[in-house]
């Protein structure tokens, strides 16, 4: 009787500390899978993101300001931080070296030219950390100072496009 509760005890604190292995990974790791916005004084930013596991992501995007052409881009990028070759990001039409990534709750995205007089240089960088509402916070400060949220998208109709490119002008914490 003692070894069968003993065996009990035993599977028990296994399945906690694994569940609780899953939970951590969770957190360092979060599914940042969805439909995103960021509204801007003049226009929009659309990013759709297709996240498979801690290895990689799809990370489309489209950008829509007034008087200019839409641009869209698309970016298979793994998450192990080394630079690999990449389309142009933000209209550019050259090739870029990306890195990417995700570690400690933290999407890290760094851009150079892929011929770079200096390798040093680092065209930009941005770091995202997911809200508990689901939005994307950006850690690292825009050009005005700002911490820019990429608001979710909850659902297809208008309407939750719009409460989203809403949600995603009020600042977010680091």
């Amino acid at each position: 009787m003692r070894l069968v509760i003993a065996g009990a005890v035993a599977l028990m604190l296994m399945l906690l500390i694994l569940g609780g292995g899953s939970m951590y990974a969770q957190a360092a790791c979060p599914d940042l899978s969805g439909r995103y916005v960021m509204q801007y004084e003049d226009g929009r930013v659309y990013v759709t993101i297709a996240q498979s596991r801690c290895e990689a992501m799809q990370l489309d995007t489209r950008s829509q300001y007034l008087h200019e052409p839409v641009v869209v881009g698309r970016h298979k990028l793994r998450l192990d931080g080394e630079f690999r070759e990449d389309t142009g990001w933000n209209g550019s039409t050259s090739k870029q070296l990306t890195a990417t990534n995700l570690r400690n709750g933290v999407l890290e995205i760094v851009t150079k030219p892929a011929k770079p007089d200096d390798a040093r240089a680092i065209t930009w960088q941005v770091q995202f950390r997911k809200l508990d509402d689901g939005d994307l916070c950006q850690i690292t400060k825009d050009v005005f100072d700002r911490r820019r949220r990429a608001a979710l998208i909850r659902g297809t109709s208008a309407d939750a496009e719009a409460i989203a490119a809403a949600r995603s002008e009020t600042v977010c914490g680091g």
